[in-house]
């Protein structure tokens, strides 16, 4: 997230004038910050939440230049998300205070205080889509994680082994990181899931083991591969397949949707990205439409520099039955 340059100090009568608009007090710690910056930003990329985020202003009517740079504020955005169902609509009574990546469905909010309705609650809460606030520990907010213990740290030979995705270190799905925890179990395991699985919230970082296990699916009520388009096979995938590939198998990071390839009456395993000689070795009537010499030529050129290619990027499967190459091709 870029950095805006930092606005003025708030006035007290424009701090007074957001909370008129908003018909509740701000809390006091987030008055006196406004009071000293009227909007800033912390990067909490290595603390609890795993984001970057931007703190708004209130509005600022000393002169149309500062109204101009400070016209995006609280009140701004919380008029702006009060019914936005797109986004997933704000809860009754709360105020947006920051966006994260994702600027208008990953925010930290201020909820109604329960024993003082014209005043909001000193507790912030993050909220991503329509997901259930949560409370966020302020204190923590940009401070790093605490060492990790070596100990913790699991070797390359202990991650499980995945049926449809037999190396998703070699793939790129898995990156050693020391210094993360997973969201699921709340170990450092030095191993860390590249991209967030489909399901209400981002929660980047999983381990191998809660993929492997269930239990990330199950406590993050999430999946990893859609699986819909397979449902509708012919012959069909057994339902227990399909579950394991679903909630316990490793996707990988794509531009588009991944198409999970299907053979046999089985879905593939995952090989990561196909090499030029591996699509060379596609007989005629295997190759499809958009593999040509061209693209072979190309194809090999960038493996020539020791490079991957990042768009297109042709992906291999191999049937774990028959042993046959497909191939997805993932373009932005």
């Amino acid at each position: 997230m870029t950095t805006p340059p930092p606005n003025p100090p708030a006035r007290e009568e424009d701090v007074a004038a957001a909370e008129a608009t908003l018909g509740r007090r701000l809390p006091p710690w987030l008055r006196d910050r406004l009071l000293a910056e009227n909007g800033w930003l912390i990067d909490d990329l290595r603390g609890p939440t795993n984001e970057e985020w931007q703190f708004l202003p209130v509005l600022d009517r000393r002169d149309r230049k500062a109204m101009t740079r400070t016209a995006e504020g609280i009140a701004w955005y919380t008029r702006r998300l009060a019914d936005a169902a797109d986004f997933g609509a704000l809860p009754d009574g709360a105020a947006m205070v920051a966006f994260g990546r994702a600027r208008y469905s990953h925010r930290l909010l201020l909820l109604p205080d329960p024993d003082d309705p014209a005043a909001f609650d000193d507790r912030l809460f993050r909220q991503v889509h329509t997901g259930e606030p949560t409370p966020v520990d302020r204190a923590a907010l940009g401070r790093p994680a605490p060492p990790v213990d070596p100990a913790q740290l699991r070797p390359r030979s202990e991650i499980p082994t995945f049926r449809y995705h037999p190396d998703p270190v070699g793939t790129g799905s898995f990156v050693q990181r020391a210094d993360r925890t997973c969201p699921a179990c709340g170990l450092a395991t030095g191993w860390s899931y590249v991209t967030s699985p489909y399901g209400p919230g981002r929660h980047p970082d999983l381990c191998p083991w809660c993929i492997a296990d269930g239990s990330a699916a199950q406590k993050l009520s999430a999946s990893f591969i859609d699986v819909y388009w397979l449902e509708g096979q012919d012959p069909p995938a057994p339902l227990d397949r399909l579950a394991e590939l679903a909630h316990r198998t490793p996707g990988f990071a794509s531009w588009q949707q991944e198409e999970w390839q299907y053979c046999c009456g089985d879905a593939c395993a995952f090989h990561g990205v196909a090499t030029a000689d591996a699509l060379g070795s596609l007989a005629e009537e295997e190759r499809p439409a958009w593999l040509d010499d061209a693209f072979l030529a190309a194809l090999r050129d960038v493996e020539a520099d020791g490079e991957e290619p990042a768009d297109p990027v042709p992906f291999a499967f191999r049937c774990l039955h028959c042993g046959r190459l497909r191939v997805w091709l993932d373009v932005s």
